[in-house]
């Protein structure tokens, strides 16, 4: 940007000598002056130049950090303002958007909705969301969105704080108590880049949950998980249901050994019903990472 800047300044500099040459010191008189064979007229253009120069880069470094900010409070206000003591879904606190937001575009077809490795029954005084890093040299921090479908409950755009080896943010449940989301039906999703991790919500399970949502009704013949190509468990559902469909996994291979930490992915096959057409089939496939401390 200040390259751009200095070399329109150059060109205005290289402009403005020509005119004032033109209009000051190419007349009959003047050329024949001692004036002219003098350095002062250069002089004058210098100083003149560098004064818009200065000024010019004063303005553009204004206008950069005036962009920066805007570009920062558009981060930070991205729901609406309202009354804290209301369960509307709006920023709070200035470290998260949370309520009960309306959900009356939910996206149709077949979409992964919750990775998490919890235990919950109740809302302590201070709810702890736990989101491993994706490794320890890595600085990026991943998108994390807390939802209940059944209430209509949301919570993203978190200020996450960055321990040694998480992420993890600390919630006061008073909109989840006054909204009267039941515990159970929260779901988290956590993502860097294009990697899935598992969300801790309060206390570890022992198991990880993945769960789909269907907006009409549909059958699983494959729900895979692989390590390095390899198919390292398996399941289906083949009783057709619509809504939130759930699968676990304990963090071991069909032999029953532990699976290593490392990358793995998710496959998944489903047909889904529709009305007087044949089945639509869906194959969805996720990047997914696994450590078998984290289920400890």
């Amino acid at each position: 940007m200040k390259s751009k800047f200095l070399k329109s300044q150059f060109l205005k500099f290289q402009f403005l000598k020509f005119q004032f040459l033109k209009s000051k010191f190419l007349k009959p008189k003047f050329l024949k002056s001692k004036f002219l064979k003098s350095k002062f007229p250069f002089k004058i253009l210098f100083i003149f130049s560098f004064i818009t120069l200065i000024f010019g880069l004063e303005s553009c470094k204004s206008t950069s950090n005036s962009s920066s900010t805007v570009q920062s409070n558009s981060a930070q206000v991205a729901c609406p303002t309202g009354n804290p003591q209301s369960i509307d879904y709006i920023y709070r606190e200035n470290n998260r958007c949370e309520g009960i937001q309306s959900r009356k575009n939910v996206v149709s077809g077949i979409n992964l909705i919750s990775i998490v490795n919890s235990d919950i029954t109740s809302y302590p005084n201070t709810l702890k969301l736990k989101v491993p890093r994706l490794d320890s040299s890595s600085n990026s921090t991943p998108e994390l969105k807390l939802q209940s479908l059944k209430k209509d409950y949301l919570l993203d755009n978190l200020s996450l704080e960055k321990n040694r080896n998480s992420f993890t943010f600390n919630l006061k449940p008073d909109v989840l108590n006054k909204a009267k989301v039941p515990p159970n039906t929260l779901h988290a999703l956590a993502k860097v880049e294009s990697v899935y991790l598992p969300v801790t919500i309060g206390a570890t399970s022992g198991e990880y949950e993945f769960v789909f949502y269907s907006s009409r009704r549909s059958t699983f013949s494959t729900f895979e998980i692989l390590h390095d190509g390899k198919v390292v468990y398996n399941r289906s559902r083949n009783n057709a249901q619509k809504g939130e469909i759930v699968f676990t996994w304990d963090g071991k291979k069909e032999n029953g050994e532990k699976a290593p930490t490392g990358r793995y992915k998710i496959r998944v096959i489903a047909e889904q019903e529709r009305i007087g057409r044949p089945a639509e089939e869906f194959k969805r496939s996720y990047d997914f990472e696994h450590n078998p401390n984290w289920l400890k």
